[in-house]
């Protein structure tokens, strides 16, 4: 490959999942070949389109030994599919990198091999979408009446925000949370000895961080599909 190439891919590099240009992306990894936002690389499905597991592949994972701290491995899903794009993850440090794959390789030594020219990596897409799987709509819909249903929670939490209240009973604040889908929660903290406004901000700001999350999904499918939603 030539420098001219090489120069050209540079030129029209942009995030491959989010369509958007890689001054505007947030968290990009810096000294990989195509490299996807940390937003949308955590939206990653299989194949299979469930979603992209990290450390122990679900249903490995050993039993706690007492008295010792049990690390997970350096392993994870490849490939993955972010908006249907193909991409290759490299695991390290318990975190890992997702990079799109521009050539449809079969491996990710493969994907090392085709993204560089000589020492350098590369920012190539010259293949719109190389072997695919699409955004599941039935997952859009999911994730949708999530939000919806996360939103109105907050709005009836909202109001054990302020002081003084008539009733301290946090139940009143867990209530909402408990329509809520299991994953969910299971980030909402126990009240423990928590008064009802302290415990109320607490939910509140662990739920519009879930709908913000959310969100960041809805928006890359909203671009997916563009106007055939």
């Amino acid at each position: 490959m030539d420098h001219q190439t090489t120069r050209r891919r540079l030129e029209s590099f942009d995030v491959p999942s989010a369509g958007i240009q890689e001054r505007d992306a947030t968290n990009l990894p810096i000294g990989y070949a195509n490299p996807v936002c940390s937003a949308c690389g955590e939206l990653a499905i299989d194949e299979a389109g469930d979603d992209a597991w990290v450390g122990w592949q679900p249903g490995d994972e050993p039993d706690p030994k007492p008295g010792t701290i049990q690390l997970a491995p350096d392993t994870g899903t490849n490939p993955v599919y972010v908006a249907g794009a193909k991409c290759w993850r490299r695991y390290n440090f318990g975190g890992y990198v997702t990079r799109r794959d521009a050539f449809d390789c079969d491996t990710v030594d493969e994907f090392k091999e085709k993204h560089r020219n000589g020492t350098v990596w590369i920012h190539a897409f010259n293949t719109p979408r190389p072997n695919g799987v699409a955004v599941s709509r039935e997952r859009y819909e999911s994730v949708s009446a999530q939000v919806s249903s996360i939103e109105n929670a907050i709005k009836r939490i909202e109001p054990f925000e302020r002081s003084p209240l008539p009733s301290k009973d946090v139940s009143n604040v867990r209530e909402p949370v408990r329509e809520l889908n299991d994953a969910v929660q299971n980030r909402i903290p126990e009240p423990g000895d928590s008064h009802i406004t302290e415990y109320a901000r607490v939910v509140t700001r662990t739920l519009r961080s879930e709908r913000d999350r959310s969100q960041e999904f809805l928006r890359l499918c909203e671009r997916y599909y563009g106007d055939s939603l």
